[in-house]
């Protein structure tokens, strides 16, 4: 079983992707149990701030705009 799977990592292109992505996938969804910030909280910044940097332009509900 390994062999076949190994085999299709090493010359299968589409598979090898899709196994690098999977694994991409897989981490960022066990990093986010150890992330700092809290997902409940959505509003960090305060409303209506000026514009300063590095959040130099943002909404009024103070979201990034830039991203």
């Amino acid at each position: 079983m390994l062999k076949v799977i190994r085999d299709l990592l090493k010359y299968d292109g589409a598979s090898a992707l899709a196994f690098i992505f999977l694994v991409v996938m897989v981490a960022m969804v066990l990093l986010s149990f150890v992330s700092p910030y809290d997902p409940g909280k959505s509003f960090v910044v305060a409303m209506d701030n000026p514009h300063r940097w590095p959040h130099f332009r943002h909404d009024s509900r103070g979201k990034d705009i830039f991203w």
